[in-house]
């Protein structure tokens, strides 16, 4: 056996833009063998977004909302844990168990997943704390106005600065959570590494 397989760190071969063809039609082969799953974890994933919605809307910050749009999908891959699980099942032939499903994911409270979880959200929260910043430095002088309602604002030479930096600065969190949780966690899910 391979030294780097005893510590479980699987070998990365080389990807190709061709790849991402195959891992769709794998997926659309996997939703259509397991539609339930998709259905249970895709509302999970709504009312999620929804309670977003709903804290924002109710204290009245719903500029926050722009950061939890933008966000929201960075925790994507931590989000998809029981849909790798789901199609790891199926690849391996293994039956497709709703509660040893959820057993596995629940499972993963005593391995490493709780600890790059914790990681995610820590990227996350910071990363909405920079895009407030972001705001408050670029507007934080001007005319006060609900920016809520009055889109204006980000028309304003400032506010344009203001969106180009902060796109800037989201491009580069969402590259940093994309390198960290991209194989790391279809990974820990097979297997328990640090």
């Amino acid at each position: 056996m391979p030294h780097d397989l005893e510590h479980g760190v699987p070998p990365i071969g080389t990807v190709h833009m061709s790849m991402i063809g195959e891992a769709l039609r794998r997926a659309v082969a996997d939703i259509k063998r397991a539609p339930t799953f998709g259905i249970v974890f895709s509302t999970v994933y709504v009312i999620l977004g929804l309670i977003i919605f709903g804290v924002a809307y109710k204290t009245g910050q719903s500029y926050w909302l722009i950061f939890a749009a933008v966000g929201f999908p960075l925790v994507g891959p931590f989000a998809a844990v029981g849909l790798y699980e789901v199609s790891r099942r199926i690849e391996q032939g293994r039956p497709l168990d709703l509660y040893q499903i959820f057993g596995v994911i629940a499972l993963q409270s005593r391995r490493q997943l709780p600890s790059i979880s914790a990681l995610v959200l820590f990227i996350f929260l910071f990363w909405f704390f920079i895009g407030h910043m972001i705001f408050a430095l670029f507007l934080g002088l001007s005319t006060m106005t609900n920016i809520s309602s009055s889109f204006a604002i980000y028309l304003t030479g400032n506010g344009l600065m203001m969106l180009a930096v902060g796109s800037l600065v989201g491009a580069v969190f969402a590259l940093l959570l994309f390198a960290i949780t991209a194989i790391s966690l279809p990974m820990l899910l097979d297997r328990e590494v640090d």
